[in-house]
């Protein structure tokens, strides 16, 4: 049979069947490499939260200010994509952002988006920064840890912003920036929570920003913080959430600005179809070549029994 099989040359069928497996791997190192080095917008469906979240989003005006409470490096791996995605629309609407946090680690993920005023140094967004004139104390402040003191905190900003906050976290006197003009929290167009590890809403922001004054609240979260959020949503104190990395990929699709969440879901994409056409393709080399060579051997064995 098989100076038989020499003699009938190059099989379609057969190649299929007998794919050598470092070719295999290969294409799936190609994948997944390519698809992080090169992310593309491929069509995605896209949620109801992220839907939501972006139509207040793409709605900023350069008048508006945005109070920023950014992720701490143990939520920002997973809500990345929508972190700097949501940052990047901000710049590109030219609204006004403030950051604050209540954990030390959030303004050294801040940083390294945003880059560093003090230092110098760039961040992720810096070229577009740049690109967009947008530039620390015209348009965005960083106030750092301002918000501790549990909830007395979040009254004093919200009802005498002048009488609690007095210098940017450098120590810097906010007189002659924009946030002179801020008094409390119905000076605030929106609230953007990046990256919280639990569900938002129910918190002091919800209650004496999103309720009181009726200011846009809008949520970035990981895993475990979506369902306690949706309920929020339902009750309209939480306008829009992104639901972790997916809902960042999401956001990117829709702003057209393939980042990490796209990439990496892009990964997962093409890492499916990829399989599904090796299914496919086996079952073809499968019934096309080995099993009619399986048949054919039996048949000449039976015969030769004979």
């Amino acid at each position: 049979m098989k100076n038989m099989v020499e003699k009938e040359g190059f099989n379609l069928f057969k190649a299929m069947a007998y794919i050598d497996r470092k070719y295999l791997f290969l294409m799936v190192f190609i994948i997944t490499i390519g698809s992080l080095l090169f992310p593309i917008s491929i069509p995605i469906q896209i949620g109801k939260n992220t839907n939501l979240y972006y139509s207040y989003l793409s709605k900023l005006k350069s008048t508006d200010i945005v109070m920023w409470k950014g992720a701490t490096f143990r939520s920002y791996m997973e809500v990345k994509s929508g972190y700097i995605a949501t940052l990047r629309v901000i710049i590109e609407k030219g609204a006004k952002l403030v950051a604050m946090y209540d954990e030390g680690d959030q303004q050294s993920v801040f940083q390294m988006v945003m880059g560093n005023p003090s230092t110098g140094a760039s961040g992720i967004l810096t070229s577009l920064m740049e690109q967009k004139n947008y530039k620390y104390w015209d348009n965005y402040i960083d106030l750092g840890m301002v918000l501790l003191g549990g909830e007395a905190t979040y009254v004093s900003l919200a009802r005498n912003f002048q009488g609690y906050i007095h210098n940017d976290y450098a120590g810097r006197p906010i007189q002659g920036s924009f946030l002179e003009n801020v008094n409390g929290a119905a000076d605030f167009a929106m609230i953007i929570d990046s990256g919280p590890l639990a569900g938002i809403g129910g918190d002091f922001l919800g209650r004496h920003f999103a309720m009181d004054y009726k200011v846009v609240y809008l949520g970035n979260m990981i895993g475990v913080g979506i369902a306690p959020t949706q309920t929020y949503i339902e009750t309209g104190i939480v306008k829009g959430m992104l639901e972790s990395g997916r809902g960042g990929a999401e956001l990117e699709y829709l702003i057209g600005a393939p980042g990490p969440g796209l990439a990496a879901l892009n990964v997962m994409t093409l890492g499916h179809y990829y399989f599904i056409a090796l299914i496919i393709i086996g079952n073809i080399g499968y019934f096309g070549w080995e099993r009619k060579a399986r048949r054919e051997e039996e048949i000449r064995a039976g015969g030769q029994k004979k």
